[in-house]
């Protein structure tokens, strides 16, 4: 995992149970490197606001618990202050969300 950049005063703190730990560059989706209840540690990505909610949970509710190989797995989905967020498991390796050329 990239070294994340402490967190700025818009940055939630915690978003549903998970403890959000500092922020990964300024891609968009926001992605926050994160510790869920139990202590894993997860990647969340918080959408901008105006992404359809009803839209990208209905994509994202058959990815839940799916095994993956060479990505990261879905671990949920939800809605923070109307926007959508999609927390996975945290990989190590290149960030391929985000390339700047």
């Amino acid at each position: 995992m990239s070294r994340a950049a402490p967190l700025t005063p818009s940055d939630p703190r915690e978003l549903a149970g998970h403890r959000i730990t500092g922020r990964l560059g300024d891609a968009r989706p926001h992605a926050y490197p994160a510790e869920d209840p139990s202590g894993a540690r997860v990647v969340i990505r918080l959408l901008p606001p105006g992404a359809d909610p009803g839209r990208f949970l209905d994509a994202v509710e058959p990815l839940r618990g799916v095994p993956a190989s060479g990505v990261a797995q879905v671990l949920g989905g939800g809605l923070h202050q109307d926007r959508p967020y999609i927390p996975t498991a945290e990989t190590d390796g290149i960030a391929l969300w985000y390339t700047r050329r």
